[in-house]
């Protein structure tokens, strides 16, 4: 049971810090406000910045679940109309599921998670503070390894991304007449993406870190490094 504990930490950490941190930058209104000062994004759409602001709001209560359409109604070049078509409309649809699927894991994977530190607390704090150490510092390489490769040549893992979670290629929007790629270009996917990645390196490695020094510190200056658990 201890062992299955640890494991269930190794696992499930490293999927809530992913969905958290990627959840801390695209439900951000003033992330956004940056993003479209970057691509100039008000030139390309026609659009002033509170009206791109206001419908990123809507698109943001979308995926999240609190608006069922995605009917919006803003203006471009001073003129009101519905913001998106049937296609964008249409990608969105599955873009909300993988959404909502991805809150199920992350908040499936936080109950897991706080049931195996619950367990292995009651065994001691240096269960836990172990398991945790391992489940911060692995997925450190792979993360690295992944950052580095989407910031040196990003489009061949965009499009994998897509070929793998969509079914249809409702994504392949044109960028001369829909709003919704004019005013997420691909830069602002490589952008959320790699600092997504940062932070999620950065909760990890704090993470690892801070286990590292308790678990240290209750072993003395002598202390050794707990093996990790072996599946």
């Amino acid at each position: 049971m201890l062992k299955a504990a640890r494991i269930v930490v190794i696992l499930t950490l490293p999927l809530v810090l992913l969905f958290t941190s990627l959840e801390a930058l695209v439900f951000q209104r003033a992330y956004f406000d940056v993003q479209f000062s970057r691509y100039g994004i008000e030139a390309v759409t026609g659009m002033e910045r509170e009206d791109l602001l206001f419908t990123m709001d809507q698109v943001m209560a979308y995926l999240k679940g609190d608006r069922e359409d995605l009917v919006v109604i803003s203006r471009v070049r001073g003129e009101e109309r519905e913001i998106f078509g049937p296609r964008e409309k249409e990608h969105m649809v599955d873009v909300r599921e993988l959404f909502l699927r991805g809150f199920q894991i992350r908040n499936a994977s936080l109950i897991l998670l706080l049931a195996a530190l619950a367990y292995l607390l009651r065994r001691g704090a240096g269960a836990a503070a172990s398991a945790l150490l391992w489940a911060g510092w692995l997925p450190l390489s792979l993360a690295v390894l992944l950052g580095g490769a989407a910031a040196l040549n990003f489009s061949p893992y965009f499009v994998l991304f897509h070929e793998v979670f969509f079914d249809n290629d409702l994504w392949i929007l044109d960028p001369q007449r829909e709003i919704l790629i004019q005013m997420l270009p691909e830069g602002f996917f490589r952008d959320t993406t790699l600092l997504g990645a940062g932070i999620f390196t950065l909760l990890c490695l704090l993470t690892g870190l801070f286990s590292f020094l308790f678990l240290r510190f209750r072993r003395g200056k002598e202390g050794r490094l707990p093996a990790a658990p072996t599946l």
